[in-house]
């Protein structure tokens, strides 16, 4: 399995300007995220401190990314995708790829 570094922005305009809504909507969104930690299905969760954007790790296929943005929306939108290496598979990249395509 993939792992992946997704970037997110929280999009607060598509609720009314009523302070308790969002706040509702809010509380419901950082729950969710906290289950989806507790349950594994993502390793890691942050936000930036004083703005409405951040990260998580999760593992999986991208079609699973996917649903994530599907369950999120439309208050959170993924701003990128990266997939992830661990130093073991980026070693056997460099062991196995000729040096003369290496780019360093």
């Amino acid at each position: 399995m993939a792992k992946y570094l997704v970037n997110w922005v929280n999009d607060w305009s598509s609720l009314l300007a009523n302070g308790d809504e969002k706040l509702s909507v809010m509380l419901r969104i950082w729950n969710m995220a906290k289950q989806d930690l507790d349950r594994g299905v993502m390793e890691d969760w942050g936000m930036n401190e004083g703005r409405q954007e951040g990260y998580f790790i999760t593992e999986g296929t991208y079609e699973d990314v996917a649903e994530l943005e599907i369950k999120y929306g439309p208050y959170v939108h993924f701003t990128s995708v990266t997939p992830l290496r661990t130093v073991l598979q980026v070693l056997e990249t460099y062991v196995t790829t000729p040096e003369e395509h290496w780019s360093l």
